[in-house]
């Protein structure tokens, strides 16, 4: 077995995992974007524009937020693997905290006008670590953990990675479309900011229910002899104790090259608020923001069906490769001509399809680390992996929320003014395409030192001949 193929191995889950069921594990991410995305991509323009707050105060808020928002994915990741019910110990935490993520985003768009400028900082820090260091984290990483207890087919998980971007991108386009309209609709006040999430809130909770209705836990937790077979009493006693669990995380060096990786290419994604500011001051018309999302999606989309054929030839390290190359091709466009809306549109296509080769596997990849630590250390701690990896995702798409209301107050960007100066316009277009290359650039020379494509053979070989010892 020592020469096998990953078709040739025989996994230790035998079900075939059905279209119905990936399709709604996809369906996940749909409420992600009606909510944690919308924040994203409209939450510096709310508190900038509308609750009046200092871009430069909102910037550092995200930035403090989310790296209290990492750590305390490491913690839900060692809640998850201590986890025993009877629905899985992923799979339940979407039932319990669907309704509680909706109502703390409501709060999050509703900071009272009525209150002072600190106030309103300190609402803006209490409800958005509401958001995203407590809710959004106690349901988000038991869905991303989801997908690796359902196979560990590595095509399956491919398929399952798939279905949640290829949703997530039409989640992406649609809040582009939905969201100003809906707010403007309810008359554009402050107000209409809390109906509209309100709105969007009630459908998140009703799609995160379809995920947990149809999917199944068929992998679970312990060392490997003892994983699948055990009643829910011995699981309880075979969980990994902590001290151990942390020890193999920081020695998997897969591990920690995945989330420098994560951190920098979601700073290379994350900039996503600033189209807003973009749209409206660069190319004068702030209803082009749902043309920019159509431009990056579609061709993401397309790269979507593309990526299995693509990684199945050359491995998802190098078409990872290929994809950042493609969006560094991108933003290189965006940069030389930043007023001229054809060739804007053309570089945010490219960007796009890059970005969909170049991020799409990343969950893949990790499930591969997970594999590894197995294989190194004989034991699996999937919800602590995927979750402490989200340091790193967390803490980038932190710093590129941070750099946008960094930038728009060096700057000098003033929201009560209908031209902004030249300073100010040069802040958004350095997040829109400098911050986001610079990013891009460094994540391709760090996933030149990734090469554990070439070792997962062996590796699953060797977790497989462990199975039948």
């Amino acid at each position: 077995m020592g020469e096998a193929t990953r078709t040739e191995i025989e996994y230790r889950v035998k079900e075939k995992i059905s279209v119905r069921e990936k399709a709604c594990y996809g369906v996940g991410a749909m409420a992600d974007a009606l909510i944690w995305s919308s924040v994203s991509a409209f939450g510096t323009y709310y508190y900038t524009n509308s609750a009046g707050l200092a871009a430069g105060a909102v910037g550092t808020m995200f930035l403090v937020s989310r790296i209290f928002d990492g750590f305390s994915d490491v913690l839900m990741g060692l809640i998850i693997d201590k986890t025993h019910s009877k629905h899985g110990k992923a799979r339940p935490w979407l039932l319990w905290m669907a309704i509680p993520y909706a109502l703390a985003a409501i709060l999050l768009f509703s900071v009272p006008q009525s209150f002072s400028p600190i106030a309103k900082l300190v609402w803006a820090y209490i409800t958005y670590n509401l958001v995203s260091t407590v809710t959004y984290t106690a349901i988000i990483q038991p869905y991303a953990t989801l997908g690796t207890l359902i196979t560990d087919n590595q095509r399956d998980r491919t398929h399952l990675s798939i279905a949640r971007m290829g949703v997530a991108m039409v989640g992406a386009v649609l809040l582009n479309f939905i969201v100003l309209p809906l707010v403007n609709g309810f008359g554009g006040d402050p107000s209409a900011w809390t109906k509209t999430f309100a709105i969007l809130g009630a459908v998140a909770v009703a799609l995160f229910m379809i995920v947990f209705k149809n999917t199944k836990e068929r992998l679970g937790t312990g060392t490997l002899d003892m994983a699948d077979t055990l009643g829910t009493a011995d699981k309880k006693k075979s969980t990994i104790p902590t001290t151990k669990a942390l020890k193999g995380l920081v020695t998997n060096k897969y591990w920690i090259n995945r989330i420098l990786f994560g951190l920098l290419v979601t700073i290379s994604t994350s900039t996503t608020g600033v189209n807003i500011y973009y749209a409206t001051y660069w190319l004068e018309n702030d209803s082009i923001i749902g043309l920019l999302a159509i431009a990056n999606v579609i061709p993401m989309v397309l790269s979507l069906i593309l990526v299995t054929q693509i990684s199945g030839k050359i491995g998802p390290r190098n078409t990872v490769q290929i994809g950042l190359g493609i969006m560094v091709a991108g933003l290189v466009l965006q940069l030389i001509a930043p007023r001229n809306l054809p060739l804007v549109l053309v570089g945010y296509a490219i960007r796009g399809f890059g970005t969909g080769l170049g991020t799409t596997l990343l969950l893949v990849m990790l499930g591969d680390t997970i594999d590894y630590g197995e294989w190194k250390n004989g034991f699996r701690t999937e919800g602590l992996i995927f979750s402490a990896s989200n340091i790193g995702t967390k803490i980038g798409s932190g710093l590129g929320a941070a750099l946008l209301g960094w930038c728009l107050a060096w700057g000098g960007f003033n929201a009560e003014v209908a031209v902004q100066s030249s300073s100010a316009m040069n802040a958004i277009l350095v997040v829109f395409t400098v911050v986001p290359l610079v990013a891009a650039v460094l994540a391709f020379v760090l996933n030149l030192l990734y090469d554990l494509d070439k070792k997962m053979p062996q590796i699953l070989s060797d977790l497989k001949q462990r199975a039948g010892a």
